[in-house]
């Protein structure tokens, strides 16, 4: 068996989930598996802290194929931080791929690069719907939810989160009320999205998600944020519809 490649990486959560990408094209290319470490020395920080952070994912982390080993960082040498793309010169100016490849050598996201439980079940309400997260942060204001969910019929949508207040929030600001779920475990959010139709998400954890799985999903961007620019190829790698405005 090839030596593994170790890993440092940071958050937050959805660029933890991004950066997966990369351990994954890694042993695609090599057939050497990756030691992943997680901390908050590196990067951005994870908002509930890297311990929590840690115990969320390490139940599908440690399942990936590419995965050798996951552990809290204790000051063990690596090879590779994942979130040096973070201090990239084309930061803000082209798309994921574009710097993925310049830090790493690797084309980002062009396999699926999470892989699900398939004994996880997912409530009958749930099962079959198309699944929606709002992030009450970067709100894509210029989005005509109504119109949007109009297509598929709001009775055939349930809001997915793990933080009430994205719900309250979203039905404050819009005035639309969708039926909720709220999942246990980040696995088995991962799991519905996974099984889902259709993805429908801003610029959020969740959204990262519908990528690693390669999941049909339409992304909501706000408008005229530095961070469109890393989205605007993104429908050649991923099954994404882009819209600012509707």
């Amino acid at each position: 068996m090839s030596n593994p490649i170790t890993y440092i990486s940071g958050g937050s959560l959805g660029d933890f989930i991004h950066q997966l990408s990369v351990i994954n094209e890694k042993y695609l290319e090599t057939g050497r598996k990756g030691v992943l470490y997680i901390t908050d020395k590196v990067g951005d920080i994870f908002h509930h802290g890297v311990q929590i952070a840690f115990q969320d994912t390490y139940p599908f982390i440690i399942k990936q194929p590419y995965i050798e080993d996951y552990k809290i960082h204790k000051g063990e040498p690596y090879d590779i931080n994942l979130s040096q793309w973070r201090q990239s010169s084309l930061l803000f100016k082209t798309d994921w791929n574009s710097i993925f490849k310049h830090e790493y050598g690797v084309n980002w996201g062009t396999h699926p690069w999470l892989t699900i439980n398939d004994s996880i079940t997912i409530p009958a309400h749930v099962d079959g719907k198309v699944l929606f997260c709002c992030s009450t942060l970067r709100f894509p204001n210029y989005i005509n939810f109504h119109k949007l969910f109009d297509t598929y019929g709001k009775e055939n949508i349930i809001f997915i989160t793990q933080n009430m207040n994205e719900y309250t929030t979203f039905m404050a600001r819009t005035g639309i009320k969708l039926n909720l779920w709220m999942p246990s475990s980040l696995e088995e959010f991962i799991t519905a999205i996974a099984k889902c139709p259709l993805y429908i998400g801003n610029l959020s954890s969740p959204l990262t998600y519908a990528y690693a799985l390669h999941k049909t999903n339409i992304t909501l961007l706000p408008y005229n944020f530095r961070d469109n620019v890393h989205l605007f190829a993104l429908s050649n790698i991923l099954p994404a519809t882009i819209l600012q405005n509707n």
